[in-house]
Formats: C-alpha cells, structure tokens, sequence
C-alpha cells in the first residue's frame, strides 16, 4: 500500500475480491464501514460491486488523510468488525488476529489491491 501524500485531498483507490458466495455478509460489514468512515471526515465518491467477477472497487478521500485514518481505526465501533491495525505516528497497518467477531470484513475479501490515486477531470 502507498503512503498518502503529505498535502492536498488524498484520494484512496480500494479493491477488494470477495469470496463469492460471501456478498451478501461483506455488503452488510462494509455499509457499517462506510458510516465509519464518513464519521471520521472521509468522503466515498463511489462504491461498485461486480458480483459477476467477485470485486468490489471503491474510494475514500479525506484533507488530511492521516488524521482521518487514525479517528478512523482508533473507533472502537471499526475494531468490532476489522482485525486491521494502523500505526498513525509509522503510517503502518497490522492485522490483530486475537481480534474476532461474527461479521469481520477480512473474513470475506480474498484479495485487496488499495493504493492512493489522483483524480483526473474528464473533458
């Protein structure tokens, strides 16, 4: 994963492969997510599910991406549905596996690409 850019709205690009016959579950995880995160200052300019091909691709941008990431995975509400850690003063993630729960996101995303973007105007 890419380091956010130190100034300027950072824009995050995630993708996710989802287990498929998991949709369903992950959807119901990921909708507590985006409450979270929105909580946390982030905004989502989109979120598309492919089931046909088993991805879920959306974004997440904040001002102060670093800031919004530490509310963000401090929130004990995200804690009960992720094992992921972040580091705010190394920008480092974890994944706490003595953390556990019935709807954990990890639990259904087989493969995830998250890297930070620049958003380009279309003419």
């Amino acid at each position: 994963m890419n380091e956010a850019p130190a100034a300027g709205r950072a824009t995050q690009l995630k993708r996710y492969w989802i287990a498929p016959d998991r949709w369903d579950e992950y959807m119901k995880v990921w909708e507590r997510i985006a409450v979270i995160r929105r909580r946390c200052g982030f905004d989502i300019p989109f979120a598309y599910a492919d089931r046909e091909n088993s991805i879920f691709t959306w974004a997440i941008s904040h001002d102060n991406f670093a800031e919004g990431a530490a509310r963000y995975y401090a929130d004990p509400e995200r804690k009960a549905v992720s094992r992921t850690g972040y580091d705010p003063d190394t920008g480092a993630y974890s994944i706490d596996a003595s953390r556990g729960g019935p709807q954990m996101v990890e639990d259904y995303i087989v493969k995830a690409e998250i890297d930070f973007v620049t958003p380009v105007a279309v003419p």
